[in-house]
């Protein structure tokens, strides 16, 4: 069990977070939403077929040449932050065999 200094009482709800994490958030969430309705999309409008083979070329790089997903480097920065150790697996490996 982990123990809880004083000082990391006496900080708890003075950290915010940077403006930085939530466009990620937003734009991990975009991308997620590109690859899952992009093909769909590019039946009413043929340009989104564009950003769609972007964003699904990006995750075949990512699977193909062992790339680390952006999460597992945000979830990493976030553990650091909060005094804990690094993921030992990528993000969507650790939460799929779980």
């Amino acid at each position: 069990m982990r123990t809880v200094s004083q000082e990391q009482l006496d900080n708890v709800g003075t950290l915010q977070t940077p403006p930085r994490s939530s466009r990620r958030c937003t734009a991990v969430i975009a991308w997620l939403a590109c690859i899952a309705a992009g093909g769909f999309l590019a039946w009413r409008w043929p340009w989104a077929v564009w950003p769609h083979l972007g964003a699904v070329s990006w995750g075949v790089a990512l699977v193909v040449a062992g790339l680390d997903c952006p999460l597992t480097a945000a979830e990493d920065w976030s553990r650091q932050r909060a005094g804990e150790p690094p993921l030992t697996a990528g993000f969507v490996d650790r939460f799929s065999r779980a």
